[in-house]
């Protein structure tokens, strides 16, 4: 009976064992690796929301973060540019489905520091999409209060496994937000090359080229 019970016990061990690897290997893993942020610079994560389409600029929403890291979005995005007024951020969640990353700049970012991230955008500019930071309209429900972005530099982005056959079903992932209180290149660097590139619904970071 002794040896019985120790060899159901080893086999129970060996299925155990097995499921654990099938899981883990089977699986396609969304962690992103953890990357130095500078000084000044504070990053935040959050749960996916679903991805569906609103067809009215004014549409009513709900996201768990502003600017949003994913969630409802208009139909469709943004032409990917360096722009010099505020976009809908109904739109621009659009890029980050895309697997863009969206950065930011408050209204009292010195104008060295937009020249900075100019000359950023110009250096790798396919997938990354920069403007103004927007404003939450009445139809906007996000939790409050919203934190001051006036002198800030804000990065977004919503990293997550492709969608499967429904279109804007919750894959696993995150969405990201980082806000900087100054221009740091490495620190958003960072946050580019981890995040560009691995949104939902996943286009190659070859084709995100500016204004298309």
């Amino acid at each position: 009976m002794l040896y019985s019970l120790a060899v159901s016990g080893l086999l129970i061990l060996v299925v155990v064992l097995a499921a654990i690897f099938v899981f883990h290997v089977g699986r396609r893993s969304t962690s992103v690796k953890k990357f130095p942020i500078a000084a000044g610079c504070k990053q935040k994560t959050f749960p996916i929301l679903p991805g569906t389409h609103v067809f009215a600029l004014n549409a009513k929403v709900k996201w768990n973060s502003f600017p949003p890291t994913s969630g409802p979005h208009y139909a469709s995005p943004a032409a990917w540019n360096f722009y010099t007024d505020p976009i809908n951020p109904r739109i621009s969640l659009h890029n980050l489905e895309h697997g863009g990353v969206d950065i930011f700049y408050g209204s009292k970012v010195p104008s060295s520091q937009i020249q900075d991230l100019q000359t950023f955008w110009n250096s790798d500019p396919n997938g990354i999409l920069v403007a103004p930071m927007p404003k939450a309209d009445k139809n906007i429900s996000v939790p409050r209060p919203i934190p001051s972005y006036a002198n800030k530099i804000v990065l977004a982005a919503w990293t997550a496994e492709p969608y499967g056959t429904t279109r804007g079903a919750v894959t696993p992932g995150h969405g990201y937000l980082m806000a900087c209180n100054h221009f740091d290149e490495k620190t958003i660097k960072n946050f580019r090359d981890q995040h560009r590139g691995k949104g939902p619904e996943r286009f190659s970071v070859a084709s995100l080229t500016p204004g298309t």
